[in-house]
This record gives structure tokens, sequence and C-alpha cells, in this order.
């Protein structure tokens, strides 16, 4: 009996060994794998484009012939406008920003008097209501405006649109043959910012309105076209 339990565990442990070594093998030969750091190379997005400083100059002129009050009212609008352009990749797309209207713009009024279908000679208003009103040009367009006083915003007149959101200045004066409205005392009307493909750069449109009196109880109003303001990509 002693003689077969030794076989057996003899027969045992090389069994155990048997196993035991192919495992061991199998052990020795396996290799650890570790991510290899990315390439220097590798690709990456585009940059955008720089920032592009614009600063624009504008003139706007309307002339209102009235025949029942026997006057012409020249109105004439200046000023500025400056913005940032930057082109966005990979799409292409240009981005306008920081627009706003600078140097502020200055609404003037020149009064001569009309006969025979001519404007000519000296003549006077009693006293003039007027304004200047800006916005997207076309009717769809209504962009983000930031102002202060003494301007405001609401939805009124707009040319060829019926109402439209605005933002306008209007002022009061006295008997003279020339006004001026100057806007220099507060900060800039400023526009949001806006995005769009080549070709789609934003327009904007100003207009002027005015009431004109010869007495105290005459009087006709005045609404112009609308001027087209468009930006540079």
């Amino acid at each position: 009996m002693k003689l077969r339990r030794a076989r057996a565990a003899a027969l045992t442990a090389c069994a155990m060994m048997a196993i035991s070594i192919p495992l061991a093998a199998a052990a020795r030969g396996a290799t650890s794998v570790t991510a290899a750091p990315a390439s220097s190379g590798a690709h990456l997005p585009p940059e955008n484009g720089p920032v592009v400083a614009h600063s624009e100059t504008y003139t706007a002129t309307w002339t209102f012939k009235d025949g029942s009050l026997r006057r012409c009212v020249t109105y004439t609008v200046t000023g500025g406008i400056k913005y940032d352009t930057q082109v966005l990749e990979p799409s292409g797309d240009i981005t306008w920003t920081n627009q706003r209207l600078s140097p502020q713009p200055t609404l003037e009024a020149s009064v001569h008097a009309y006969a025979d279908g001519r404007c000519g000679g000296a003549a006077k208003l009693y006293t003039i209501s007027m304004g200047q009103h800006w916005s997207g040009y076309s009717c769809s367009f209504n962009p983000s405006v930031f102002f202060s006083a003494p301007w405001g915003i609401g939805v009124s007149f707009w040319p060829s649109c019926g109402d439209k959101s605005q933002v306008g200045y209007i002022s009061d004066y006295g008997s003279s043959s020339s006004y001026t409205q100057y806007t220099s005392g507060a900060p800039p009307v400023a526009f949001g910012h806006y995005d769009g493909l080549p070709g789609q750069n934003p327009c904007y449109g100003l207009y002027v309105s005015s009431q004109n009196y010869v007495s105290s109880h005459t009087s006709d109003i005045y609404q112009s076209s609308s001027d087209k303001l468009c930006l540079a990509s």
C-alpha cells in the first residue's frame, strides 16, 4: 500500500508539473502593450482668420418739396460706422462684431422757398420736429440694437415695410432757416453681432422724418425713403 501511494503521489506531481510548465511559458511569452504617444504631426482644426477692424463714413441726402407750404427742406445725415470682421474656419462664415455708429450721425435740415417747381431763395419754418431712424434695411432683418438716451426704440413706420422695430432720435426746434441735430453727447448706437457667408453682408437702413410748420396751425409731415448702408467683409 505504501508503494502504491508513493507512485500515485509521484504521478500527481508530474501531472502538476506538466500543467504548470506551459502556463509559466505562456506567462513568459506575454507582452505588455502601451499606447503610443500622439504624433506631433496629428491633424489640428484650422485656426480662424485674423480680426480685421473697419471704419466707413456715409452721407445721405433727401429733399422735401412742399407746394402747400411753399417750402423746400433738404435733409442730410452724415456720420460713420465702425466694426470688426473675422473669417471662421473651416466653414468660411464671416462674423461682424462691435458694430457701432461712430462718429455718431448728425442730421441737418436746410430750408428754401419753393415756387414754380423749383427750390431757391431764403425762407424759414415756424417750427420743426425732425428725426432720424435706424434698423436693418430689409423688412425681415431686425438686428439687436443697443442705445442710450436721447435715442429711443419702438415699432413704427418703415419705408416699404409698414411697421418695423427701429431706433430713432427726434428733436424739436423753433423758427429758423437751418437746423442741426447732434447726437455726439450719448454713447453710440450699436448693433449685435451678425454671422453670414461671403456675399451675405449685413445692410442697415436709415430714413428721416419731420413735421414742418409755417405757422402755429399749418404743417405737413415728411417721411423719406430709406438709405442703404452695407458693411464690407
